[in-house]
């Protein structure tokens, strides 16, 4: 039980440190920061909405794993082994969307 609480706050504190990259991304317009995918052939009209969607995108992942952090901790008060699934079908839809963003915002821009 200790080790699911535990691995909970490490997924919450990793996961705001992800949604606060994204919006650092989003809303300034940090392209520089985007270093999994090649981002050289983007122009330059077009850096404010790529950012944009890939900000979003990291945002998202980060919600993921906050949102499942949170269900573990609700596990730990409640004791109910559904929110631990709950938990972890939030994270994987939350990456799926997010890669799929991602992905189009790769073939449209990049």
């Amino acid at each position: 039980m200790g080790d699911l609480i535990a691995a909970a706050v490490v997924c919450i504190v990793l996961g705001s440190i992800t949604m606060a990259f994204g919006f650092h991304i989003w809303w300034h317009r940090k392209i520089g920061l985007i270093f999994l995918f090649p981002h050289g052939k983007v122009k330059a009209e077009d850096v404010e909405e790529y950012t944009q969607q890939m900000g979003k995108a990291c945002a998202l992942d980060g919600l993921g794993a906050f949102s499942m952090g949170a269900f573990w901790i609700l596990y730990g008060i409640f004791q109910k082994e559904e929110l631990i699934y709950m938990g972890i079908t939030v994270f994987a839809i939350a990456i799926g969307f997010s890669v799929v963003r991602m992905y189009r915002a790769q073939k449209r821009y990049a």
